[in-house]
């Protein structure tokens, strides 16, 4: 078929706060990766894992970065036509069977077009428009939805939608990340201790240190999280004889030996236990109606979007257990204020939270490390090797990447009165009026205030951030929202 597009077709992309989360992981985890290999390639006994490891962490930076620029989704007059790695596929008005979103997350939402050809997912990584909103609800005439809406909340969602667990998708799953788990660490163990042995004997002790440091750090992580998926992915094999059904009326769960049936409005709680010390993606999900309690575990096929339906249907009476908590700032609501009470000056909002002081405090350390080796090698009178460029440029990167976490921490905030937004960053003071703000758009990690003579953003990370949101969307009249995504 020959694809045609108009003369102005609508586009959607992927957010271009997408580089911005690019530029941190390749610092956090690329730039570790560079530093392995710079430090092994001055051993004598030089590794082809680390060599074989940075080559497959950079491939998948490089194919990250491909998609960022070769994939979006075009709404013409003829239909949908969209590409991701690949070509493009296109599907007429006429092949779209269903249109639906999916809000797993209460700050996440993905667009999901069903065509006969299959199936497009626009998910939150994409700047998604209203134009392209209403383009889809126009032109699909030949299905029985005429608006969007979440899946399982809808009138249309008829007959039930069941949940159960797929044997042979949890065993093709384990198996898959047992063999990862246990590939990594046939690769990498022996090569740990080979690395460490050649550097404690060629650089010294404490540039041993160092390198197994680092190497903790590009190889723990995807170690613990292997290690901590696998039992309780086995573990849902023994109830593999559950399914759960849910409707506009209510939820059926049965396991062989019981079946509980109640209405929406007879459930009195639900969620995970907030005392639960297990992590949040193996915590099982509980259901206390008035027929009786069960609960599903997050291998269940489609678990997010069942957990979204009872979130969708049940009473508010019936309260979560684990409601995700606010970024509340520290210090109180002293710090939100530029009086320092409460109520007095302006409002404030600032990256002090918890979350923000942790990943400070990581980077920290990991950025000090290699400067601290060679203090203790200079106290103990062992001479440290030599600098070459390529490590030169890893430490100044580091160093400029944790300063700029450390000012945005101390310094960056956003500010509201009555006649408009504030933002203090790096780059110094932008103000906008409420009256100049034309349009405002939420993406994965940034928000986006443009206004007649420029911008303002600011991270989804900033404290109390849902009710910044809900006051800009309240004060904001002449702006237009483009898939605002309040917490």
């Amino acid at each position: 078929m020959n694809i045609t597009a108009p003369e102005h077709p609508i586009i959607c992309r992927p957010d271009k706060s997408g580089w911005g989360l690019f530029a941190l992981l390749a610092l956090v985890y690329l730039g570790p990766t560079i530093a392995l290999v710079i430090i092994q390639w001055r051993t004598p006994a030089s590794q082809i894992g680390v060599r074989f490891l940075f080559v497959v962490v950079l491939a998948a930076f490089t194919i990250w970065a491909y998609w960022m620029l070769h994939a979006r989704v075009e709404a013409t007059v003829q239909g949908l036509r969209w590409r991701g790695f690949g070509g493009w596929k296109f599907a007429a008005w006429r092949d779209v069977q269903d249109y639906y979103f999916l809000q797993l997350k209460k700050d996440q939402k993905t667009y999901v077009v069903e065509t006969s050809i299959g199936k497009l997912r626009i998910t939150s990584f994409y700047v998604w428009s209203e134009a392209m909103e209403n383009a889809i609800t126009q032109h699909t005439v030949h299905t029985s939805v005429h608006a969007w809406g979440q899946l399982g909340c809808r009138s249309e969602d008829v007959p039930a939608l069941r949940f159960y667990y797929s044997v042979r998708e949890v065993r093709r799953n384990m198996a898959f990340m047992t063999f990862l788990v246990a590939a990594l660490l046939l690769l990498t163990a022996p090569m740990c201790v080979s690395s460490f042995h050649s550097s404690l004997q060629s650089l010294g002790w404490w540039w041993a240190i160092a390198e197994g440091t680092i190497e903790l750090i590009v190889f723990g992580a995807p170690l613990a999280c292997g290690l901590l998926l696998i039992p309780t992915g086995w573990r849902a094999l023994k109830v593999a004889d559950q399914h759960i059904e849910t409707s506009a009326e209510g939820i059926v769960f049965t396991d062989g030996a019981q079946r509980i049936e109640a209405r929406w409005e007879e459930i009195v709680r639900y969620g995970v236990p907030r005392d639960t010390l297990k992590s949040t993606f193996t915590s099982p999900f509980y259901i206390h109606t008035d027929a009786g309690a069960f609960s599903f575990t997050p291998h269940l096929h489609d678990y997010a979007l069942l957990c979204h339906i009872v979130r969708h249907w049940a009473p508010e009476s019936a309260s979560e257990w684990n409601n995700n908590e606010r970024m509340e700032a520290l210090g109180g609501d002293a710090t939100l204020w530029t009086g320092g009470f409460p109520g007095v000056g302006e409002r404030i909002y600032h990256y002090k939270t918890r979350t923000n002081r942790a990943f400070l405090w990581a980077l920290a350390c990991f950025t000090a490390t290699p400067f601290g080796v060679r203090v203790l090698e200079r106290s103990l009178g062992v001479p440290p090797p030599p600098l070459d460029a390529g490590t030169e440029c890893v430490l100044a990167a580091l160093c400029l990447g944790t300063g700029w976490a450390a000012w945005r921490y101390q310094a960056a905030r956003i500010g509201i009165d009555n006649h408009g937004v504030t933002e203090q960053s790096a780059f110094g003071t932008r103000r906008l009026t409420w009256e100049e703000i034309r349009h405002c758009a939420s993406g994965e990690w940034v928000v986006t205030l443009q206004g007649d003579n420029g911008a303002i953003r600011f991270w989804q990370t900033i404290s109390y951030g849902d009710e910044l949101m809900a006051e800009i969307k309240q004060r904001a009249v002449n702006s237009t929202l483009t898939d605002w995504k309040e917490k």
